[in-house]
């Protein structure tokens, strides 16, 4: 995944896709958070015999990677994974952070009213 950006984006649709061909990287996605540098904000390629054909996108706008067995997908929040095999979002490292504090505080709140009760039982 190359995130492409005012300085990198000709590059990235130029030398750094035909070195990635002559290396056999089987696919190549780029990533426009800006969405003012790429034709599209999120591109993809497979390459085909020896050339890179660009994938194109599935009825909800997704990017299938047979690599990765993950769909690209853009969203208001920006660029997020689904695994089609486990039918879930994956979460990045912020939000599973998030998603532990809740758990961690929710048991927190759990075990004060369990103390409480005890304590009026007592």
């Amino acid at each position: 995944m190359e995130f492409s950006s005012k300085r990198t984006y000709r590059n990235d649709l130029d030398e750094k896709m035909a070195l990635y061909a002559r290396m056999n990287i089987p696919e190549y996605f780029r990533y426009d958070s800006d969405r003012r540098y790429l034709p599209s904000p999120l591109l993809g390629f497979r390459l085909v015999e020896g050339k890179y054909v660009e994938i194109a996108p599935d009825v909800d706008a997704a990017i299938h990677s047979e690599i990765l067995a993950l769909n690209f997908h853009l969203t208001e929040e920006g660029l997020t994974l689904y695994d089609p095999q486990s039918e879930r979002w994956l979460q990045t490292l912020a939000e599973q952070e998030a998603a532990a504090r809740q758990k961690a505080e929710a048991e927190v709140a759990r075990l004060q009213a369990e103390l409480e009760r005890l304590k009026e039982r007592g």
